[in-house]
C-alpha cells in the first residue's frame, strides 16, 4: 500500500529509502514497531516541510494504534513466559523433592513390612510379584559392569514432552541420580536425586515435562553404599 502512494511522488526511490524499504520487510514484532516508528517520523517531516504525506492521517493514526496494540501485547508475552519459566522449574523442584521423599517413604515400608506385601499397592507403590518385565524371566541375567564402570543408560521418546530414562545396574550400585541439559553450555539440572532398584533391576524413570521440538542430553552417575560417585553416563534423545 505505501509502496503504491510513493510511485505517485516525485523521487520516489528517496521516499522508499527514507520509509525501509530498500532492505527486507520485517519479520519480528520488534521490527515492525521500528518500521512504524521509522513511517511516523518521516509522516511528521513531511508535515513539518510543507509536503504532502505519503501516508493519510487516518492510515497513520491506525498504525500508531496498532503500533500500541502490538507493544502490550510483546510485553505481556514476554511477561507470561518468565512466568512460566519460574514456574516450571518450581515445578521441577518439588518434583524432586517429593521423588526424594517417596523413595525413602518406599524404602521405609519394604524394610517394615517386606517388597512383595499387599499393602505397598494401598499406599501406591507396587508389591514385586505384581511387577511386569519384559523377557523370559528364566533367561539368564547379562553379567554386572563391576565398578566404577559406566552404566548403560537408554532414553526413550515417548511423546507429548515424555522421556522413559532407563540406567542399567552396575556392580555395588545401590542408587543414582538423573540430570539433563538443553544447552551444552548451561548447567545440568536435576531430575532425580534416587532411582528404585528392584530384583537386580532399575525401575525406569519417566521425565514428563522435557522441552518438545530440542535434543535434550541426559547423564547419569550411580552411587554405591558410600555414596561414591561412580563413572557418569551422558546419552541425548530428540523430544517429540
Amino acid at each position: 500500500l505505501l509502496m503504491a502512494y510513493i510511485t505517485q511522488f516525485e523521487n520516489p526511490n528517496d521516499l522508499a529509502k527514507a520509509y525501509g524499504f530498500e532492505g527486507d520487510s520485517p519479520r519480528t514484532g520488534r521490527g515492525l514497531i521500528a518500521a512504524i516508528s521509522a513511517w511516523k517520523d518521516n509522516h511528521d517531516f513531511m508535515i513539518a516541510e510543507g509536503l504532502t504525506p505519503v501516508i493519510n492521517a487516518a492510515d497513520m493514526t491506525k498504525l500508531l494504534d496498532y503500533e500500541t496494540e502490538l507493544k502490550t501485547f510483546l510485553d505481556n508475552t514476554k511477561l507470561e513466559k518468565l512466568e512460566s519459566r519460574e514456574a516450571y522449574k518450581a515445578k521441577a523442584a518439588l518434583f524432586v523433592a517429593d521423588s526424594k521423599k517417596l523413595t525413602i517413604l518406599f524404602k521405609i515400608a519394604k524394610l517394615k513390612w517386606g517388597e512383595d506385601d499387599d499393602r505397598l499397592g494401598v499406599i501406591g507403590f507396587v508389591p514385586s510379584s505384581e511387577v511386569w518385565t519384559e523377557g523370559d524371566p528364566d533367561e539368564p541375567e547379562e553379567p554386572l559392569i563391576p565398578w566404577p564402570g559406566p552404566a548403560v543408560f537408554e532414553v526413550e521418546n515417548i511423546g507429548g514432552g515424555t522421556v522413559e530414562l532407563r540406567p542399567k545396574l552396575i556392580e555395588d550400585m545401590v542408587d543414582g541420580t538423573i540430570e539433563r541439559r538443553i544447552d551444552p553450555a548451561a548447567e545440568w539440572e536435576m531430575i532425580t536425586g534416587s532411582i528404585e532398584i528392584e530384583d537386580g533391576k532399575v525401575i525406569p524413570h519417566r521425565d514428563l515435562n522435557s522441552p518438545m521440538g530440542m535434543m535434550v542430553e541426559y547423564k547419569f552417575t550411580p552411587l554405591n553404599a558410600a555414596m561414591e560417585k561412580g563413572l557418569e553416563t551422558v546419552t541425548s534423545v530428540m523430544v517429540e
